[in-house]
Order: structure tokens, then sequence, then C-alpha cells
């Protein structure tokens, strides 16, 4: 799949079942035949969907809160504004289109690169993209998160605050902590 719009784990062995469950939960929101993909990197699927992914991470959320054992295979959602060749120049010329877009002039960022089956360095590939924002960087409590999810040959990039990504074990302990 050459784009795509929401990256997902699952536990390994199950991305059968989490592909289906994630086809179920994007059918909830208006997408009847979302475009999912088992990568060869245990654990780790695509989708290129209809459906809005902050929306799904909403809607993923709210599931828990009503019914968590309904959220049984996915681990963690995360959306993808854009896709790009996993080459330096188009990933830092992507990030900086997409954060001159988002992060505010008092904002602060932080980059976080997460590789599987690339030779990048992500150090170079942080230092690189940091240097194409004229924004405050914050490594401890950022306003938005610069993330760049390395899948190959292929780079997804999203400038997100970090309740845009969902985790299921996260989510599940916080609706619990709530419950009297």
């Amino acid at each position: 799949m050459d784009d795509f719009n929401l990256l997902f784990t699952t536990y390994r062995g199950l991305e059968r079942r989490a592909a289906g469950e994630m086809a179920r939960f994007l059918g909830e929101l208006g997408d009847g035949a979302p475009d999912v993909e088992i990568t060869p990197f245990p654990g780790l699927l695509l989708a290129k969907s209809a459906a809005d992914p902050l929306s799904l991470v909403r809607h993923l959320y709210g599931i828990v809160e009503r019914e968590p054992w309904r959220v049984r295979y996915l681990l963690r959602v995360i959306p993808i504004e854009a896709t790009t060749d996993a080459v330096p120049e188009a990933i830092v010329r992507t990030a900086g289109y997409l954060s001159s877009k988002r992060i505010g002039p008092d904002e602060t960022y932080r980059v976080t690169v997460e590789k599987r089956g690339s030779a990048l360095s992500s150090r170079e590939l942080i230092e690189a993209v940091a240097a194409s924002i004229s924004r405050k960087v914050n490594l401890e409590s950022p306003d938005w998160v610069v993330l760049i999810e390395l899948v190959g040959d292929r780079a997804g990039l999203s400038v997100l605050r970090e309740p845009d990504i969902f985790s299921s074990v996260k989510a599940k302990r916080d609706a619990a902590s709530r419950t009297p």
C-alpha cells in the first residue's frame, strides 16, 4: 500500500483479527470498504480509509469508556496525515509543511521517529526535521508531536497532540480509574 492514513498495532500473531476489528470500527464511521494491509512487520498494520482518522481515535476512546471489552486486538492507532517516500529530503519537506500549518508561534514540539525496516538514521532525521521547524523544542511535555513512521520505503507523517494517538492499554486503565 503506497498511501495510508492509519497505522495500527496489535499483538504478534493476531494481525488478521486486528484487521477485522479495525474494519468493523471504520464501518461504524461509514467506511464499509477500508483498505487494510498486514505488513511484513509483526503486529503492524496499515489502512487507507475514507473515514477521518482523528474521528476514529475519538470513536475508539468513546467505545473504551462505554464498552471496553469491544476493543480486543487493537493496541495503538495512529492517524497519518501525509505519506511520502522514505528519503530524508521528502520527509523534511513534508514535516516542515505540516508543522507550519499546525504549530503556533508560542507552541512547542518534539520530533519522534519510529522505524520498521529502514536504515535511515533516526538522529540525523530528527536533527534535519527540527532544523526546518522554527518553533521551540520541548522533549518532556510538548504541545505537538511531529511523528515520523518509517515502514520500509514509505514514511507516514503527522503533527499530533498526545491524545490524538489511541492506546487501548492507556484508555482502558484511565476508564477503569474513573469507575467507582
